[in-house]
């Protein structure tokens, strides 16, 4: 009977994959024209060339009635020259006075504005867009678009202006041809969209009609031609930089300084091999002025993952990132030895310095598309040698390595077919210098999709090798990960198998939670994209996870979980999500030993966000949950609310406030140090509270100022412990040790920013930590706040100018001289 269940059910999916329309999408067209003549980048069609450009119109909505003749006419047109690609958009609006025109920084999104872009794709595959966006406030936006996937944090150098008049807006744009990569073979159609936000409608519209229950719009674009006669000048491009810090931290160790001063400088080169590929280079790179990552106090068994901030290991890395085996901080990272040295010391030894980041000498990276639709990236970077300091008794000081000079090397192939599908190979490689070890991991990531793109089998594989100079035989790993669904139309859904086996290990240059699992997971999702009665959209999910340990194989978890989010007509959103885990279940991985295991009893939780209309003076976002552990397990409650005021186009304000109870929550408490096998368990109450601030003031589309200041504060006080048995239950324990800690991060960051000229930024940057720990979980906040604020703490001041020479421009230049 149960397989006759199943096979109804394989037969049924099966049937409903096949049963699809074979209506032909629609693709529009227009015509880049050719300028023989200068054009000026001021909001203005003042060029004769303007009038000669056909002109692409008709704007379809996107959103709120997908499909839909949008409400407001807007006109693109293109042309070209041998430098750059020139873009004029006229967005008509009945009540130009009501435009909105909030300023903010580079790449900021939520802006109260209205925005114009152009999503172009040189090799017209479906799947690689460069998306260039500007506001009614003259603030641009770029980033990358794969597969519906964003790389927000690419940027390019390229000019923008607009211009509000009796008829609504205008935005001019000059892409250079040294921005995107295009296919050295000209002549064939590009693919190309404009899409227009309207701010006061909550429309969004978009040239060629893209189907917003599909996720990914690049496969509906349409198409330009024309491009058939471009001699693209050298791209080569320089980016030095100097930078000058002031650091204080109060070591309180005798002869050493605690005011330090230093000057940096370095430099970015990017060199257009040819009109497809693009080398960048990062020459004694600083990385200093990064925003600083959100601390936390982690009680898991697993590592914590922050947040690249650094430009080069985020700008397009998009090849790079296939197949999930590329985490960009382990270069220049915590080195690996960092939490060892003081084992290996003796008793009278202490250390006087432990970096807490190895030195990143260069990094390198080549990446681009063939014209037939192959990616290729090559990245390569080497980090030296680390030491930490050591001295004895004797005042004598030595140095213990942390972290040899380590080599690090990622090769991608990435085929792209039939503008919906691709299939790429992937290998990482780590080499440290001393003592041979090697990580070594080869990977794939696919999509196939049919011809609509409403059904795909996607996913990824991997195998891991470690080796070293002790062990002949390497450390064998793998990962399989493998789905089936239909992904667009108001019904979708998917089925997936993860596996994770037990030696599969990717953390020498990716990042890996866990390994040793089997999870099966079925999503069902049922959407209304259109307005309806009081909703503007309704989405509807519902997901089973079934895990199990690999290896050997045993019942971990099931787990059901729906989520609903509705956007209401008044374009505020409102999300419900619930939690079930019906059954007992068994966590292999809070005991912190292999084979060992904890049992915990069913549970069930309710969470729930809103967040308002961006277009009000006031935006209000409030999350909250709660979760009920039966039994002896945890139950916690959560919630995390702020507003954003917008007190002008300039001046905006954010605070939120976040706290977080878990109470009776059993966890890893400490090993018997005279039984490693041996594992005290331990009921604890965990409290957490955390403030941020942020405060933007724009004094003009080029120049910024931004605070950001957040504190952390976390308690946990714990009650009783227990033995951890061999079955997973847990008995009360002698064991009695004060484990009890009160951990406080509080960060101010600084940033005054001036973007001088196109791609060349002078900051000025402020920043301040304070990183306390101790046992005094029964404070009042406002005594643990003042406490913290008295703590040494590490404020660091600097300055850094940042310069972008691209050598057509200097040419120029020089000629006109």
């Amino acid at each position: 009977m149960k397989r006759l269940i199943k096979n109804s059910i394989i037969c049924f999916l099966t049937l409903v994959c096949f049963i699809q329309a074979n209506a032909q999408r629609i693709i529009k067209k227009t015509e880049a024209i050719r300028s023989y003549s200068n054009i000026k980048i001021n909001g203005l069609a003042d060029e004769e060339i303007w009038s000669k450009c056909p002109v692409a119109s008709d704007f379809y909505q996107f959103q709120p009635i997908n499909g839909k003749p949008s409400k407001f006419n807007t006109e693109v047109k293109i042309c070209y020259d041998n430098s750059a690609i020139y873009i004029f958009a006229r967005m008509y609006d009945p009540y130009p006075d009501s435009i909105p025109k909030e300023l903010g920084v580079r790449d900021e999104q939520e802006l109260n504005a209205d925005y114009f872009n152009i999503s172009i794709n040189p090799f017209n595959d479906g799947i690689h867009e460069f998306v260039f966006a500007v506001t009614s406030s003259g603030i641009q936006l770029d980033f990358k678009s794969t597969s519906g996937e964003y790389d927000e944090t690419w940027d390019a150098v390229w000019q923008s202006a607009v211009n509000i008049d009796s008829l609504g807006w205008c935005a001019e744009i000059e892409i250079p041809h040294a921005a995107i990569r295009f296919p050295k073979t000209l002549g064939k159609p590009w693919g190309v969209n404009f899409w227009r936000a309207h701010q006061r409608s909550q429309e969004i519209s978009c040239w060629n009609k893209v189907d917003n229950s599909n996720s990914e719009s690049g496969n509906q674009s349409g198409e330009i031609t024309g491009f058939t006669s471009i001699v693209p000048p050298l791209r080569l491009s320089f980016m030095p930089y100097i930078s000058m810090y002031l650091n204080h931290y109060p070591y309180n160790i005798v002869g050493k300084e605690n005011m330090s001063t230093s000057i940096n400088g370095g430099m970015d080169v990017k060199f257009g091999i040819n009109e497809s590929f693009t080398l960048d280079m990062t020459l004694i790179p600083d990385f200093g002025q990064v925003q600083s990552d959100e601390v936390v106090l982690n009680l898991t068994p697993f590592e914590i993952k922050y947040e690249d901030k650094r430009p080069f290991f985020t700008e397009a890395t998009e090849l790079f990132s296939k197949a999930d085996l590329f985490y960009s901080r382990r270069i220049g990272s915590i080195p690996i030895d960092y939490f060892n040295i003081q084992n290996k010391l003796s008793d009278k030894d202490s250390i006087v310095k432990n970096p807490i980041e190895t030195q990143l000498i260069n990094a390198t990276k080549l990446s681009g598309r063939t014209a037939k639709g192959l990616g290729i990236g090559l990245f390569n970077a080497i980090s030296g040698n680390c030491y930490a300091e050591v001295q004895d008794k004797y005042g004598n000081k030595r140095q213990m390595l942390t972290q040899a000079l380590t080599n690090y090397n990622i090769i991608v192939l990435d085929q792209v077919f039939k503008k919906n599908s691709y299939v790429s190979l992937v290998n990482t490689n780590a080499y440290y210098d001393k003592g041979g070890r090697m990580a070594n991991v080869s990977g794939t990531e696919f999509k196939l999709a049919n011809k609509n793109n409403s059904f795909a089998v996607f996913g990824n594989a991997a195998l891991s090798e470690k080796f070293d100079s002790v062990n002949s035989n390497a450390l064998s790993g793998f990962k399989t990960n493998i789905s089936y669904g239909k992904i667009s139309g108001r019904f979708k859904f998917s089925l997936t198998q993860s596996i994770l086996s037990n030696h599969y290990d990717v953390n020498d240059l990716g990042f890996l939670e866990f390994n040793n699992s089997l999870q099966n997971t079925a999503v069902v999702n049922y959407n209304f994209y259109n307005p309806f009665y009081k909703f503007m959209s309704l989405l509807n999910e519902l997901r089973l996870d079934h895990s199990n340990q690999y290896m050997p194989y045993h019942f971990e978890n099931f787990e059901l979980k729906t989520t609903t989010t509705a956007t209401l007509k008044d374009f505020s959103t409102l999300t419900v999500m619930l939690d079930l885990i019906p059954f007992e279940n068994y966590d292999f991985f809070e005991p912190r030993i292999q084979g060992r295991y904890l049992r915990k009893s069913s549970s069930w939780w309710v969470y729930t966000l809103f967040s308002s209309n961006i277009r009000k003076k006031v935006i209000w976002e409030a999350n909250a949950g709660y979760l009920n552990g039966k039994g002896d397990f945890k139950d916690s409650f959560w919630w995390d609310a702020g507003p954003k005021f917008r007190f002008s186009n300039r001046f905006s304000i954010s605070y939120n406030l976040s706290i977080d109870h878990e109470w009776h929550d059993i966890g890893f408490a400490a090993f018997d140090l005279t039984n490693t096998n041996h594992v005290y368990m331990g009921k604890r109450d965990v409290r957490r509270i955390e403030n941020n601030i942020g405060l933007n003031y724009i004094f003009s589309k080029s120049v910024s100022l931004k605070l950001v200041s957040r504190h952390y504060w976390s308690t946990v006080d714990y009650q009783s412990f227990y033995d951890l048995q061999n079955d997973g239950s847990i008995t009360p324990s002698a064991f009695n040790q004060n484990l009890n800690n009160s951990f406080n991060a509080f960060n101010v960051d600084f940033l005054f920013s001036w973007r001088f000229a196109p791609g060349s930024e002078l900051n000025f940057v402020w920043k301040n930590q304070i990183l306390t720990s101790d046992n005094k979980t029964f404070i009042p906040f406002s005594e643990n706040f003042t406490n913290t604020l008295k703590s040494d703490q590490m404020n660091s001041i600097s300055l850094k100018i940042s310069y972008y020479l691209d050598y057509h421009y200097l040419r120029k230049k020089a000629s006109i001289k």
